[in-house]
């Protein structure tokens, strides 16, 4: 230990992590150009979405806590999720469901419409998995929650000799 003691044992448990996680990114041509302006992978502040309309696209829990955290400071929320039903926490999805945010199931971004010669998003193109029917909506901020891509290039060794 830190003070010298020693303890014997049969077994070393080493919690290293799984490497570096990225947000998976929205899979739509030209996204990049809105990333940090109007599209949004982490929310750095709940300040910038103050009276805004924002879409948030994902069901599990990142995207539902923060469609439920913008509930009482965004104009209006919309939630877009590509299956039918939220495998988030069932008292926030309620909560969602409860507060008069915009849900909209089975349904993907198709693309992404820009304001005239601006870097930021005017309208979210969403398509219907089901039906293929297409609704242009209008927002200020996009906000992408589809999980995490893991990194592994951190390599540790599978055997350690003590």
């Amino acid at each position: 230990t830190n003070h010298g003691e020693i303890h014997e044992t049969k077994s070393i448990i080493l919690a290293v992590g799984g490497g570096i996680i990225h947000p998976k990114r929205l899979d739509c041509s030209g996204a990049e150009k809105f990333e940090g302006e109007t599209l949004h992978y982490t929310v750095p502040s709940l300040k910038l979405f103050y009276q805004k309309t924002v879409v948030v696209s994902g069901g599990g829990n990142g995207a539902i806590d923060w469609a439920v955290e913008l509930l009482d400071i965004a104009k209006h929320v919309i939630v877009v999720y590509r299956q039918g039903d939220f495998p988030a926490h069932e008292a926030q999805v309620e909560l969602l469901r409860k507060r008069n945010a915009t849900i909209i199931l089975n349904s993907t971004i198709e693309t992404l419409i820009p304001h005239d010669h601006q870097d930021k998003i005017k309208q979210v193109v969403v398509k219907n998995v089901v039906t293929e029917e297409t609704n242009a909506i209008d927002t200020d901020h996009l906000i992408v929650s589809h999980g995490f891509d893991r990194e592994d290039s951190l390599q540790f060794a599978s055997s350690i000799q003590l």
